[in-house]
């Protein structure tokens, strides 16, 4: 098996536990709390910390850390490359505490900047300001965190980076289980659940600090590293290009705080589920290829850079679309096969579905982009994906407001998709000076893209086939009898029209 295959299956693994248990967590959100106004407040709040989580750290810490990272410690050896370790931590450090007494300082300023519209609803404008300064240092942990889990997947080390979202929805599930049913004041509730995401983020940035310490790293107070200079220089474009997509669903929340009641928790809801598949998969490929990725562009091993490209496409091409057609075409059933109990209704799921299906439509999209972006870093040129990012957004708001009158929630759901096509197609041809695409795309085709493509195209018929068949029974069933043997199918037609064995193959080149 190959290097690259078998860091994808370690960190799918770890990763599907932790979606596993965010999806428990959810649940239990919907089944105790549903779409009401105070729990939205807590929603819309704890989005805030983790917008600047997505935009400065996780994205942009390994687009700007891991290449000048690898490159470090392969030429500098270990030792160089934890002081420059060091050095980042004690920055970031820096930067996240002043970002958060800012924060703390200027609360109500700071909601009303993200979610203008609670402004006409007083008590959800108050809960969401206590709320957002509970949980706003959260930030400083789980910013920390994504930077040391950018070192240990540049070291190889994928397993404890995947596991340790886990603890975060762990001490959600327990808090929820244990605590929440005793308290009767609903203010109280949500004021301990904010608290209950600091201790979850504070547990993920210590556990991997224990294990980044445990492989060798000694921590020194290093605070300016001569390569700092080059990371800030990739940070700072960066932080805007990985953050492009977080930018455009922090606008669609903005502008969802105008609309009715529940809009924001829809939308949550939906993209929750939408994550799913890019977290086992796509966040996977991209974590994994990225390393291998600096390593092959350090080397100027140019045809090791195409083949990882090419692999990575076609895994994406292969887990993605069908997953994609699946959601768009079961969405309602797969929303109330997940969500609908407790406090969340009938009405819920459907309002969920709509922009769940709207969502789905860019999810191949979504996926690509990171691993395309990654690209651009490996080869140092973080121009052109900055254009393109500034575009996107550009474009992701003028979707959004054409689209939120006519289709309401769903609209700004369908304008996050749009956006993230024309951002493929943008980078694909910036992409173009570096590597050679036509051959990559042209190998592609021909190794099975039209394969995978047919596959898909059947893959609908028989979607549509088995909801007639499957149409009186009950929709739990209906559901697992539907993705059961749609996925037996698809995966069956890819044996025996030789696709696994091409990604297989394909995989292991890389």
């Amino acid at each position: 098996m190959s290097r690259k295959l078998r860091n994808i299956g370690i960190f799918s693994f770890f990763t599907i536990i932790s979606r596993l248990l965010g999806f428990v967590r959810v649940i239990l959100f919907t089944l105790f709390f549903g779409t009401s106004e105070m729990f939205e407040a807590f929603l819309a709040a704890f989005q805030i910390p983790n917008f600047f989580r997505m935009t400065f750290g996780e994205g942009a810490l390994n687009g700007a850390v891991v290449p000048i990272y690898t490159e470090v410690r392969l030429k500098r050896g270990d030792e160089e490359a934890h002081r420059l370790a060091s050095s980042v931590i004690l920055s970031l450090s820096f930067l996240f505490l002043i970002m958060t007494l800012i924060v703390l300082i200027f609360t109500p300023q700071v909601t009303y900047l993200f979610l203008p519209g609670f402004a006409k609803t007083p008590l959800k404008f108050w809960m969401s300001v206590l709320l957002l300064k509970i949980m706003f240092p959260y930030l400083i942990f789980i910013g920390l965190a994504a930077v040391t889990m950018a070192f240990l997947n540049s070291t190889g080390k994928f397993a404890v980076s995947a596991f340790s979202p886990c603890l975060l929805n762990l001490v959600f599930i327990v808090y929820i289980f244990c605590f929440l049913p005793e308290i009767n004041d609903p203010v109280l509730k949500l004021t301990l659940l904010g608290l209950t995401a600091l201790i979850g983020g504070a547990l993920q940035f210590f556990l991997q600090q224990w294990w980044f310490k445990r492989i060798g790293f000694r921590f020194t107070p290093v605070l300016w590293h001569p390569e700092l200079a080059r990371i800030l220089k990739l940070f700072l474009p960066t932080a805007l290009i990985y953050g492009a997509s977080q930018i455009n669903l922090m606008v669609s929340r903005m502008i969802a705080s105008f609309l009715p009641s529940g809009s924001i928790s829809y939308l949550y809801f939906a993209n929750h589920l939408l994550q799913l598949p890019m977290g086992v998969f796509s966040v996977a490929i991209v974590s994994v290829s990225l390393p291998m990725l600096s390593e092959a562009t350090a080397g100027k091993r140019d045809e090791a850079v195409a083949a990882n490209i090419q692999s990575s496409l076609l895994l994406n091409y292969f887990l993605m679309v069908p997953l994609a057609i699946l959601i768009y075409l079961q969405a309602a059933p797969m929303v109330q096969f997940v969500f609908e109990r407790g406090k969340f209704s009938h009405l819920d799921t459907l309002n969920t579905a709509w922009a769940l299906k709207y969502y789905a439509v860019g999810l191949f999209f979504f996926s690509i982009n990171r691993l395309l972006e990654s690209v651009f870093y490996a080869f140092r040129d973080p121009k052109t994906p900055l254009k393109v990012a500034i575009c996107t957004i550009i474009m992701n708001i003028g979707l959004n407001l054409l689209l939120v009158k006519p289709f309401l929630h769903a609209g700004l759901a369908m304008g996050n998709s749009l956006a993230a096509i024309f951002q493929s197609f943008a980078l694909v041809y910036g992409l173009s000076r570096h590597v050679p695409l036509r051959k990559v795309f042209t190998e592609a085709l021909n190794l099975g893209i039209w394969k995978i493509t047919l596959m898909n195209l059947l893959l609908v018929l028989v979607i549509y086939a088995l909801d007639s068949i499957f149409a009186g029974a009950g929709v739990y069933f209906k559901l697992t009898a539907i993705i059961g043997i749609s996925a037996i199918l698809y995966l069956a037609a890819g044996y025996f029209l030789g696709v696994t064995e091409i990604l297989r193959r394909s995989l292991r080149e890389s």
